[in-house]
């Protein structure tokens, strides 16, 4: 891996975790709008599914990018096997 395609690869991590972990505090933040005022819950009830935001807004991205780079090997088997044939 070169220099400049370990910075690159370092880059698509950064985005995939903060843009998708972004999306996600936003689903969060309408949720609880939607708990609050159109569903009328009261503060205690919302506050309830508080404690699963951070693992899923976090945990969620990580995983996809976890996956991505691990099976970004056999991506490359595989492009390798059909773009260079025998």
């Amino acid at each position: 891996m070169s220099e400049n395609e370990g910075f690159c690869v370092l880059q698509a991590i950064l985005q995939q975790q903060f843009i998708l972990s972004s999306d996600l505090w936003a689903l969060f933040v309408a949720t609880n709008l939607l708990c609050l005022i159109v569903l009328g819950r009261s503060e205690e009830q919302i506050r309830g599914y508080e404690r699963f935001y951070h693992p899923i807004a976090w945990g969620l991205p990580m995983v996809t990018w976890l996956l991505l780079l691990i099976g970004r090997q056999k991506l490359l088997l595989l492009q390798s096997f059909f773009f260079n044939p025998l």
